[in-house]
């Protein structure tokens, strides 16, 4: 029987968080381009995360960009609303946590087949 990952639900998480960032946006009228490009990076690299968990570092370099994009559009307009605040902060954490997770599943995994060798 194949383990579950833990994580699983928290990629499932910032995978809806993101797309209900988007449907927002675009049903609104407010398309913020650098919003909405950080949006879809972790959708994409989300889904390939549940495919395949090889897709880690991937996961971590749209994780940066979509801090570094969303900083950028904060400084550019001045602030953000609540809604948009609320859901970065799910994003980050829920992605900070994803990747500790995995990384010390990829230790626990090096560690285990070192001492079998």
């Amino acid at each position: 029987m194949a383990k579950i990952d833990r994580s699983l639900w928290l990629i499932y998480l910032t995978l809806f968080v993101n797309v209900f960032d988007i449907v927002i946006h675009v049903v609104s009228g407010q398309t913020e381009f650098l919003r909405i490009t950080s949006n879809i990076l972790i959708v994409v690299t989300a889904i390939l995360l549940i495919m395949r968990s090889g897709y880690t570092m991937l996961f971590a370099l749209a994780l940066s960009l979509y801090i570094g994009l969303n900083t950028l559009f904060i400084v550019m307009n001045g602030g953000i609303g609540l809604l948009g605040a609320f859901l970065i902060a799910i994003t980050v954490f829920s992605g900070l946590w994803i990747l500790r997770h995995k990384s010390m599943r990829q230790a626990g995994k090096q560690s285990s087949t070192s001492h079998q060798g």
